[in-house]
């Protein structure tokens, strides 16, 4: 026998029905996983920049403790750093004016490879490895300090070894100009 086609009809219609409804809980479902999981990922890195900003205001604490009691118109810190191959870290040139005529005085700094002899890797080339505001005027107020963020990147081919550096600060103060030092490890990835 043959069944009515409005029968038929309202199956189908139960069937489409049924079909919507769990495409809608999924497509709800769907959007809740992604909303959590677009919050997370946010809380995540929103924390971290927060963090980055914290730590460079505690590193130029540091660095201005270290000033402290002292004339030292120059600080780098940290003065001995270890690198893998084709990796990278900074340091932290700090310069103070600390003349006594309470003048606003210009410093630039330049950064020199000293150990050529004892290494394998051409002077140029490593001195390529790094980049900063060398040789740029830099005026400073009586009594305060300014912060230099010196990159380091090392290439994957970089010869493993020591490296030693100088920097020189020159000042129209020549009661300013002076050398510090630090020292690159290149160690193996």
């Amino acid at each position: 026998m043959k069944e009515h086609p409005n029968r038929i009809l309202r199956r189908n219609k139960k069937g489409a029905l049924e079909l919507s409804m769990n495409t809608i809980v999924v497509i709800v479902i769907g959007v809740t996983i992604l909303t959590l999981g677009l919050r997370w990922v946010y809380n995540l890195f929103g924390g971290l920049q927060e963090r980055s900003g914290e730590i460079d205001e505690q590193l130029k604490k540091q660095i201005s403790d270290l000033f402290e009691g002292g004339e030292e118109a120059l600080i780098i810190r940290p003065n001995s750093v270890t690198i893998e191959q084709r990796g990278g870290k900074d340091i932290v040139i700090a310069i103070r004016n600390s003349a006594r005529d309470g003048l606003k005085h210009t410093y630039s700094y330049s950064i020199r490879l000293t150990n050529t002899e004892d290494i394998a890797a051409d002077a140029q080339e490593v001195m390529g490895w790094i980049t900063s505001g060398e040789g740029e005027q830099i005026e400073i107020d009586s009594g305060n300090i300014a912060y230099e963020l010196v990159a380091i990147d090392i290439p994957r081919d970089a010869p493993l070894g020591t490296y030693r550096f100088d920097v020189s600060l020159s000042s129209d103060d020549l009661s300013a100009n002076t050398k510090a030092n630090f020292l690159v490890r290149i160690r193996g990835e």
